[in-house]
């Protein structure tokens, strides 16, 4: 089944209209619907104000809600839907203060030694990506660095070149001390969801305002359209110059 693209007007808030698109969605639909379906918002605030904000929508003393996730919660619950455990794992702002000391010791940064926790906070946070993007051998492995250094500029080679050995040094360091951590365990879930979801899938899912959906995510979503889910896209609709300027602030100008 096709993913659904709908637009929602930029110039209003966004949750209510979240919230009015699912209730209109479900108005003629079995009263428990509605609490099958599966909301992705970008962040938990959203998560924690949709259900106000349906409520809200609906005038009613009382509503069944949907489930409202994060894409790295539904990572999270996934992992425990399968039985596996994050604990004990690196998490958090744990792990930075686990990689900052290593980081410290390198002779490219002994020089700036103070630089070491936020680097490693960032580095990290690259580390995640590039294996919710399903990258990670392309980029922390080296398995074809020919393919990447002929995307770069040529005058920009040397640079890059230079930039993923420092990268692939400090990921080796992590992994030296972190085997394994609570992303890996997350990544794992994600791939193991896009084989199968675990349990009775959600009637619906609705992805609503997505800044950015990782490949490990979007392949579960893709799964479960092809089973069948109805799989909703909610993106804003820059139909006035205001909205239109402030979606360019958001784009890469390069693209």
């Amino acid at each position: 089944m096709p993913w659904h693209l709908h637009h929602l007007p930029l110039s209003r808030p966004a949750l209510p209209a979240v919230a009015r698109w699912l209730l209109a969605r479900h108005a003629d639909r079995d009263p428990l619907a509605l609490a099958r379906a599966l909301v992705l918002l970008p962040a938990t605030r959203a998560c924690a104000e949709l259900g106000g904000a349906l409520v809200e929508a609906a005038d009613a003393p009382a509503l069944l809600l949907p489930r409202a996730q994060t894409p790295a919660g539904l990572a999270a619950d996934l992992a425990a839907m399968q039985g596996r455990s994050v604990e004990g794992l690196p998490d958090g702002p744990l792990r930075p203060l686990l990689l900052a000391p290593h980081l410290a010791r390198l002779d490219w940064l002994a020089h700036r030694p103070q630089a070491a926790p936020g680097l490693a906070a960032e580095l990290l946070a690259l580390f995640d990506e590039v294996r919710l993007a399903r990258c990670d051998a392309l980029v922390l492995g080296g398995a074809d660095d020919a393919s990447l250094l002929a995307a770069t500029d040529p005058a920009a080679a040397g640079v890059l070149e230079r930039d993923l050995d420092r990268l692939r040094e400090v990921w080796a360091r992590y992994r030296e001390h972190v085997p394994r951590d609570a992303v890996d365990e997350r990544v794992a879930a994600l791939a193991e969801a896009a084989r199968g979801w675990p349990g009775v899938p959600p009637s619906m899912v609705a992805v609503a305002h997505p800044g950015r959906l990782d490949r490990a995510t979007a392949a579960v979503l893709a799964a479960l359209a092809a089973a069948g889910t109805d799989v909703h896209l909610l993106v804003p609709d820059a139909a006035t110059p205001r909205a239109r300027l402030l979606l360019a602030t958001y784009r890469d100008p390069a693209a």
